[in-house]
């Protein structure tokens, strides 16, 4: 038996690309370190077992001598070093900010194990850095720790053969301060009684335990019922816009989670603002930032309030949660300046537009101004030149967006809803794309502020762009024109694009003769009105003996534009050029894929915004898998393209002779297949033998719509024949005994 594969039909009700071809089996087409190494020569690392053990004796003299000498005076001068001069250690930048990491440099000479030892005035050893093994030297960085004196960093060394015994080479010892406290709140709470009221510090208590004093809040018994559970900060009187940055370490004991907010208050102690910081409960000693969102110029006091683990106040009736608060500090940062809008940070490959503003005072300057219902416009149309690559297919991602508003006395003009703006991409006059909305996040209350985030994912243009327009909120054209939206400049816009056309070759007709040993097998799916997920996908079983994939997709009613993309497996993305367009308004795009398996290929709509169905948008998505096989068959396929609407449609393809009469299989995939049940015929035939077969829409067994792979058996073909006639029949009232499937 021979088979012969068609090329794909396209009929407006019943369509299909026709792709023919003639096979067995026919198918048819479509904690952060630096470390410097030290140089050191070969005398330097052999020693005789006499002179090693004579070393080590006067190592050990040294390290006592300079014992005795720390013991007498803790204060001198970094960097220091071991009397001989086998490691220097020096913190600096001297003292060190209790918010930041504790960093100095290191050198460490000699072979052995080497480390440093972060120790508290108590020489309790906080934190230990492993060095490298012999010689080496760099920079070093341990965590951040509350105010304190006489903190010392220690460089130690231990042998190859004892490297339990680890001993002392160098040290530097530094305070560690509050630096730029504005509300210091006792820092580290070392005034006043254990459990009485210290200073700035009203809604809670000292706290003792072991002899150290922290502040806290909350009751850690029912005796306390009734403490506050928060401390009031009475702010200074600020104007513009000012934020506050807290540090300071927490802990928590004994009774569950804590919630801890920082509240903004007004002058009648209604909260205008907050921001929290969750503590579990059991939470060692550690250390916190947090920046707060920017302060209201109404605000007053801020508010820290100790809640439970639900989130809500704690009450007086039992056991709570005992929050412990160390080296507490505010610091506060006010600026009344109208400040600039941040720099835009485009990637490579970027298109970028700016409205290049500039302050001065109070004068704001920009290219093309700011938007909103009052201000003469409501929308403004980016200049070019743009891109090449917008002229066609095109992927776009806004991947930075920049919205801003400033002028002298904002601060004081209330609430600014709807700050916002959109970007509208056009082709030839009609909207291709519209993308979301900038978020409204431009503070109330200061005098300037911006917002920075990237709209939406990537897009495709498959026609491309030539016009884009930036508009407001309240444009009423392209926006919401509900009256609500405030003065916004849009500051800047990164577009991120990439070609959306690298087509792939477009096949050939086949040729396969018995000694080739090679056919083509053919596999499809259609659409469920774009209810699977992806829309359509094709499996290719037994795709270790393929060696050649050609993958074809067919559009109705909508054009996805030059290139549509199908993807494999492992989500790789590979673009088929449009091939064939039929004058019903058919599209058929096709291309061989890059060597390789595939397990499967898949596709998804690509036209305003993913439609899929009969008569209209995405339709099928067919795969010809050219395979090596050991038998001996005739394959011939012809890529080739007929449309029909209530007629016949007729073509031919050439066959192979042989010595004898045999049964050929013609394969046609039909796509773009109506749903309504009317009938399509197709009739075979070649030097006297024919063959006939009718079917009434898509196969249900490749989705619900809208192709079907049509196999016609034309029997007992004369060996002499070399051409099969193909005729495809969709007139009116024609089917025998029943005239009404049209």
């Amino acid at each position: 038996m021979k088979t012969i594969t068609p090329p794909q039909i396209s009929f407006l009700r019943v369509f299909a690309i026709m792709f023919i071809g003639f096979i067995f089996n026919t198918s048819f087409g479509m904690i952060p370190i630096d470390i410097g190494n030290k140089q050191e020569t070969k005398n330097e690392k052999i020693l005789s077992k006499e002179k090693k053990s004579e070393v080590e004796t006067l190592i050990g003299h040294h390290f006592l001598n300079q014992y005795i000498h720390n013991d007498i005076d803790k204060n001198f001068e970094n960097p220091l070093y071991s009397p001989n001069c086998d490691g220097t250690v020096d913190v600096t930048p001297e003292p060190v900010c209790s918010s930041d990491n504790i960093v100095g440099n290191y050198d460490a000479n000699g072979d052995g194990h080497w480390r440093l030892l972060l120790n508290n005035s108590s020489n309790n050893t906080l934190q230990i850095i492993n060095l490298p093994d012999d010689y080496s030297d760099g920079t070093f960085s341990f965590d951040p720790q509350p105010a304190g004196s006489n903190y010392y960093v220690e460089l130690k060394w231990s042998s190859y053969g004892d490297p339990n015994n680890w001993v002392w080479q160098a040290e530097d010892y530094f305070e560690i301060t509050n630096c730029g406290c504005s509300y210091p709140l006792n820092g580290d709470f070392t005034d006043g009684s254990c459990w009485g009221q210290v200073d700035d510090w009203n809604g809670g208590k000292q706290y003792c335990d072991n002899g150290e004093k922290f502040g806290y809040l909350g009751e850690d018994n029912n005796s306390d019922a009734g403490q506050s559970m928060n401390q009031i900060i009475s702010l200074s009187n600020f104007t513009g816009t000012c934020s506050f940055d807290l540090d300071f370490q927490v802990k928590t004991c004994c009774h569950g989670d804590a919630r801890i907010s920082f509240q903004y208050l007004d002058s009648g102690g209604s909260v205008i603002s907050q921001d929290y910081i969750d503590v579990p409960a059991g939470t060692s000693w550690h250390s916190e930032n947090l920046s707060l969102s920017t302060a209201p110029n109404n605000a007053v006091d801020l508010r820290i309030l100790l809640e439970n683990t639900n989130y809500g106040h704690y009450d007086a009736t039992g056991e709570s949660t005992l929050v412990k608060f160390d080296n507490f500090c505010i610091t506060e940062s006010c600026s009344n300046e109208v400040i600039p809008p941040t720099n835009p940070t485009c990637n490579n490959n970027s298109f970028l537009w700016d409205n290049n503003i500039t302050v001065n005072d109070c004068t704001i300057n920009s290219n093309s101004g700011v938007l909103c219902s009052g201000c003469g416009q409501t929308q403004y149309t980016i200049p070019g030149p743009y891109p090449a690559e917008f002229d066609n297919a095109v992927y776009i991602t806004i991947s930075e967006a920049i919205s801003w508003d400033g002028y002298c006395g904002r601060s004081n003009t209330g609430d600014q809803p709807n700050e916002k703006w959109r970007v509208v991409f056009k082709k030839n006059g009609s909207v291709v794309h519209t993308s979301s909305y900038t978020q409204d996040g431009i503070d109330t209350g200061v005098e300037s502020d911006d917002w920075v985030g990237s709209l939406d994912g990537q897009f495709y243009l498959p026609n491309g762009t030539d016009e884009i327009i930036i508009a407001h909120y309240d444009d009423s054209q392209y926006g919401d024109n509900a009256g609500t939206g405030n003065s916004v400049y849009p500051s800047s816009i990164c577009m991120e694009y990439e070609s959306g056309c690298a087509a792939l070759p477009a096949p050939s007709d086949w040729d396969f003769t018995c000694d080739d040993h090679k056919k083509v097998d053919i596999y499809a799916d259609g659409t469920n009105s774009c209810d699977d997920n992806p829309d359509s996908e094709v499996n290719i079983p037994n795709s270790a003996n393929v060696y050649k994939t050609v993958a074809e997709v067919v559009y109705k009613g909508t054009d996805p534009g030059e290139c549509i993309s199908v993807y494999d497996q492992n989500n790789n993305k590979y673009d088929l050029g449009k091939t064939y367009t039929s004058n019903n308004g058919s599209y058929v795009f096709s291309g061989i894929l890059p060597s390789g398996n595939y397990s499967y290929i898949y596709t998804n709509a690509q036209t305003n915004g993913g439609d899929c169905g009969s008569n209209f948008g995405l339709q099928s998505l067919t795969v010809y898998a050219y395979r090596n096989i050991t038998e001996s068959v005739s394959s011939t396929g012809t890529f080739t393209s007929a449309s029909g609407y209530n007629n016949i449609v007729t073509f031919d393809i050439p066959i192979h002779t042989d010595n004898g009469s045999r049964d050929i299989d013609v394969l046609l995939p039909i796509s773009e297949l109506s749903t309504d049940g009317r009938y399509l015929t197709v009739n075979a035939s070649a030097s006297g033998a024919t063959g006939s077969e009718t079917i009434f829409g898509p196969d249900p067994a490749l989705s619900s719509c809208c192709i079907n792979l049509v196999t016609v058996t034309v029997p007992n073909v004369p060996g002499s024949a070399n051409n099969m006639h193909i005729e495809v029949d969709t007139r009116n009232g024609q089917y025998p005994g029943d005239n009404s499937l049209d």
